[in-house]
């Protein structure tokens, strides 16, 4: 009976280091803000403990901030229009990831355009109209709220709205479209 004693040594492995992904680009409103997306991946599955972003380029005006920047998701504001740059570099606290970039452009809110329908403008009193403001339109495509003027004294409030003229005469109807930013046609 022969015995062979063997000793078998793990084979030596380079750590792989994490890697960050700062999410997608993104695009807002100047004088808003957004919520950044951050994600961490390590080969090794070791935790993630450390978050760094941090502001690589920006427009003209006031700089940005990143509120939260030592945290998955911080709290990213700009108050003047412009592309922007983040970067995100993550740590599992014994390597470092390569940064990973994502764009950010901050646009001007710009002025809805109101437009006013009526199904009828002439007619006896009392007259009922149907008034429509849906076609109004936003070209940032942020919500409206509709305010509308019969003329007459009386007020109503969304995109469509009916109104009774029990007295004869001409009026004038005003149509004010606004936005979630407070631009008004």
């Amino acid at each position: 009976l022969g015995l062979a004693l063997l000793l078998v040594n793990p084979v030596a492995t380079q750590a792989a280091p994490p890697r960050a992904d700062a999410g997608p680009d993104r695009d807002m409103m100047a004088g808003g803000y957004i919520t950044l997306q951050g994600r961490a991946k390590d080969p090794d599955g070791d935790l993630t403990i450390g978050w760094r972003w941090e502001l690589d380029a920006w427009g003209d005006g006031n700089p940005p901030s990143i509120a939260g920047a030592a945290t998955p998701n911080p709290i990213f504001t700009a108050e003047s229009p412009g592309l922007y740059v983040v970067t995100l570099v993550v740590s599992n606290g014994v390597e470092s990831s390569e940064p990973d970039f994502a764009i950010i452009t901050v646009a001007d809110n710009q002025q809805p355009v109101a437009v006013a329908e009526a199904d009828q403008t002439t007619g006896p009193a009392p007259l009922t109209v149907n008034f429509n403001g849906i076609e109004s339109t936003e070209p940032d495509f942020q919500p409206l709220t509709y305010s509308w003027d019969f003329g007459d004294g009386h007020a109503g409030e969304g995109p469509r709205v009916t109104h009774q003229y029990s007295i004869p005469g001409i009026y004038l109807v005003t149509l004010l479209a606004t936005d979630d930013h407070g631009a008004v046609d």
